[in-house]
């Protein structure tokens, strides 16, 4: 949320991702990053994070690139609640493993996304550094149930993760040593819908529940909207918001 950059009817969207999850009576509800540009002195981004954080129903998040475009990674994860940028929990049999996918390589060291730096480092952008992949493999590793994964960039799209076949390692090795260790990984980032299989994993391309992102304008919209929101030629508005209510049997 960037106060004068994209029109969002206030609360709507989010009061109807809200009641479908309560209708469904799902076990938790996840996003795959982008909620908001960070929690600021801007009062709207904090008006959205609170009722999704307080909703009644298990709510948990995963790291975007924008979530900390306005922030601190630490005010972030204050704000929405993590105790960490990825982490894993157990629920009805499944083991949930959600990843960040937002580092940038600098230098040989790797730097996390905050306070927009990200947008000055170009094709260095976009890493899962060394670290979270030896953690994702003990996670898989330990884990009595088989696992989703949740990231906001891909980890089989060309344009997805910069060092995503390491991340498809891990996962086909296990998957090799134990038939089903992973089921499926979950993606945001590109506001589209898309499912591929590879290796037997379902890779889901999940839609935004805001807009598609146009780089070149359109002029479909009145002037006025264009004038008051500087992005919103640039975006195709949903008067709905997609979801998905994900069922594993």
């Amino acid at each position: 949320i960037v106060p004068g950059a994209f029109y969002d009817p206030s609360g709507r969207k989010l009061d109807i991702l809200l009641e479908a999850a309560r209708r469904e009576q799902v076990d938790f509800i996840i996003h795959a990053g982008d909620f908001c540009h960070g929690i600021d002195e801007s009062e709207q981004a904090r008006l959205a994070v609170e009722p999704y954080n307080n909703c009644g129903i298990p709510a948990f998040h995963a790291m975007g690139n924008h979530d900390t475009d306005n922030t601190t990674l630490d005010d972030a994860l204050t704000a929405y609640g993590m105790d960490a940028p990825y982490y894993s929990f157990d629920a009805r049999g499944i083991r949930f493993i959600v990843m960040d996918t937002n580092y940038c390589n600098v230098d040989g060291e790797w730097v996390h996304y905050e306070l927009g730096n990200y947008f000055t480092h170009g094709g260095s952008r976009g890493y899962v550094p060394k670290a979270q992949l030896d953690w994702l493999r003990e996670r898989i590793s330990t884990s009595r149930c088989p696992c989703v994964v949740i990231s906001h960039m891909s980890f089989e799209r060309p344009d997805g993760v910069i060092n995503a076949d390491e991340v498809r390692a891990i996962i086909d090795e296990a998957n090799r040593r134990s038939k089903g260790s992973v089921l499926m990984c979950i993606n945001g980032h590109y506001h589209t819908d898309n499912l591929r299989v590879l290796e037997n994993v379902c890779y889901l391309d999940m839609n935004a529940a805001s807009y598609y992102w146009l780089d070149e304008p359109h002029d479909h919209y009145p002037e006025e909207l264009c004038a008051r929101y500087a992005f919103a030629a640039h975006t195709l508005m949903y008067e709905e918001p997609p979801y998905a209510i994900v069922r594993i049997s």
